[in-house]
């Protein structure tokens, strides 16, 4: 139940606009620093916490798909937006003479006498 409560205010929390939170963040500020022992001051100071907290997320999960796009520790996981690293495992030139010997042709496809 309080569970429940609580992932429904984060999805609530998470559909507001970061920018316009950010802009509200110096006003519960202020009155979370003036102190008085109230329900409006309590209020403050979770409002407050909760445009931080979603700021922080905001910005871990920027820094967390940076590094996965560019390469970082996760992404020998792999995903679909990765591309797969390659390398080179032999030059065609190798390829061409492994398989002119196995099937008796020269490198550039001509029958060997």
């Amino acid at each position: 139940m309080i569970e429940d409560i609580l992932s429904k205010i984060a999805r609530q929390i998470m559909a507001l606009n970061e920018e316009t939170l950010t802009a509200l963040l110096p006003r519960y500020k202020e009155r979370m620093l003036d102190f008085a022992p109230t329900s409006a001051w309590e209020e403050a100071v979770v409002i407050y916490f909760l445009i931080n907290g979603l700021r922080i997320k905001n910005s871990q999960f920027n820094d967390k798909i940076k590094e996965y796009m560019s390469g970082g520790e996760h992404a020998e996981r792999g995903g679909p937006h990765v591309r797969p690293r390659l390398r080179l495992v032999k030059h065609v030139q190798e390829v061409a003479e492994e398989l002119s010997r196995d099937s008796g042709t020269d490198p550039d496809g001509g029958r060997k006498e």
